[in-house]
Order: structure tokens, then sequence, then C-alpha cells
């Protein structure tokens, strides 16, 4: 098939508005019970950490526990684009490119090309159409955009507009206005971040805390806690998150919904294989989230669940 190729500032302008888009939460909800939420300027969202098992999950019985994951940054990402539309990159190394995986059936068949460097973000607006930040020859941070599902790219190209995590230190990220800045208390980890804008930004540091600037990473907020987060996930009009984590009673990970600042009840057990820096969670819409634990992928119509294996699993690809 022919690949086709369009201009960079095409590319990126489609990118910028949709991240336009987004809008800064401002929500205040109480704590819940295994959560610590603490005030901010900016977005309050809050996890419960008590897991309940649902369809199509089976049932922990009183034996399960919570897997022995290391909490790591992530390695493997998601970008939900829609229903049957999703992306997944495999981070791989500066000088050993890992692979971006798509489907446009629900995640029954995914389609896989090579990566063009070391990947920290994926971002997609379509089946064919998206971009990675991350790291190329000497590990410095770039962006390549596709418009063929990954067949080809077109880069490298500077990344300094958008919000992501740098190819080699892992406590700094760059901010959507080209500074290299430092979420986490104590320089910790970034396990996960999501760009809501361009002075928007929130972070998931190693601890469990969510950390959220609103002065484009100058200043950070720890906004709630959750013990064992691997992931964080929000949707583009920032009126419904995820957050993913362990949990004593579930043997695989437990995905507890926000919407609109008020969380739910309990979280639903999702029964999976849950790997070292391989959780992820994104949303294209408050109807429409995918979920990946390990090689396996879940998608839900809402963020509350309930979640449903697909077919295909991305070991298969």
């Amino acid at each position: 098939m022919e690949l086709r190729r369009v201009a960079p500032v095409v590319g990126l302008g489609a990118f910028l508005l949709a991240d336009a888009a987004l809008i800064i939460w401002a929500f205040r909800p109480a704590p819940a019970e295994g959560v610590d939420a603490a005030a901010s300027p900016a977005a309050s969202v809050v996890a419960s950490a008590a897991p309940t098992a649902s369809e199509p999950s089976e049932s922990p019985g009183p034996t399960d526990s919570a897997p022995d994951i290391e909490v790591v940054p992530l390695t493997r990402m998601v970008s939900a684009v829609g229903s049957d539309v999703a992306w997944v990159a495999d981070a791989g190394k500066c000088d050993e490119p890992g692979r971006v995986l798509v489907t446009t059936d629900g995640g029954k068949s995914w389609s896989a090309g090579d990566a063009p460097g070391l990947v920290r973000r994926v971002s997609a607006s379509s089946g064919a159409e998206g971009f990675v930040t991350g790291g190329g020859e000497g590990c410095t941070y770039q962006l390549w955009q596709t418009s063929d599902a990954g067949g080809s790219w077109i880069g490298p190209q500077s990344g300094a507009p958008w919000w992501s995590r740098l190819p080699e230190d892992a406590g700094e990220v760059n901010s959507a206005t080209g500074s290299s800045v430092t979420p986490c208390e104590d320089g910790a980890d970034v396990i996960d971040l999501v760009g809501l804008e361009v002075n928007t930004a929130m972070a998931l540091c190693d601890g469990g805390d969510v950390r959220s600037t609103e002065d484009a990473g100058v200043t950070w907020t720890t906004t709630f806690t959750v013990d064992g987060a691997l992931a964080l996930g929000l949707s583009p009009d920032a009126s419904a998150g995820v957050v993913v984590h362990t949990a004593e009673g579930c043997s695989g990970v437990v995905a507890t919904a926000v919407s609109e600042g008020e969380p739910g009840e309990d979280g639903e057990c999702v029964e999976s294989s849950p790997t070292k820096g391989e959780v992820a969670v994104s949303g294209s819409s408050s109807d429409d989230w995918w979920l990946v634990s390990g090689d396996e992928v879940f998608t839900a119509g809402a963020s509350e669940g309930p979640w449903e294996k697909v077919k295909g699993e991305l070991d298969a690809s």
C-alpha cells in the first residue's frame, strides 16, 4: 500500500487544536477511604483503594492478594482514539527502538511497526495519524509524526510544545512551554504524565502522589495519593478520570473512576496479569476507555467500567 506523508505543520496543527480543547479541572472532593487528598488550585481527583469485582472479572477469593509489581515509569503506553481505535507504544531504548501497535477493530487485531526511537509519549487522532515523543540519536528529546499508523515517520523535530516524560531523567518532564520541570517531591520518578493544556498537567509520582500544576510546571501541588498507583488517565474534556492501582483482594489491577470530582465508591478489580511498567489507561471521551495490563487489553464504555477484555492480545501481534 502506498504510504501517504503529510507536512509536519499540518499534523502538529491538528494535535495542537486537540490539546487546546482540554480544560483545567477544578474539583474539590472530600477524601475517600484509603486515599489521602489535599486541596489544590488545580484538579483534585480521588480514588477508592477498596476494589470490588464485577463482570466480566471473576470475583477475587479471600486468599487473593495484590500482585507484587515494582512501580516504575511506564514502558508501555496507550492512547485511546475511540471505541474501536487505540494505539499502544512500547518504549524500547534510544538505540533499540520499541514498537507501535494500532487497532481499528476494537482490539481484535493489531498492526505493529517499529517506533522511531525511545518512546515516552504516544498520542493519536485517528487510526492512521499520531505522534510519539522520546529520544533519538544521543537520546535527545524529540518528536516524530506518522500518517500511516507507524509505517513511516516524519521527523525528528522539536518536541518542545508538548508535555512529555523525558528520555533519560525519570524525575523530570518537558512542559508545553519547552522547559524541563520536576513534578514530584524530592525528585521522585514520574510514573505517568497527563498534559491538560499549556499550563496545566498532572503527574503520577513514585509512591502514589498525583501532583498538579497550573503554571507550566513552575510549582506543583499534591492533589491526592493512592497506594500502589500504576497509571493515570483523563478524558479529553477532563470530566472523568481513571486511576489504576493494586490492592489487597485483587490479583490483577484495580481501576477506580472519577467523574466530575466525585470518586466511585469502589474500584473494579480487573483480573489480569500485570507486568512491571506495562499498565496504562487512556480515555478518548467520557464514554471510551482503554486499559492495558501486561499483554492483555480491556475496554469500557465509562470510566467506572465495567471493563471487558478484548479478543486480541499484544504479544500475538
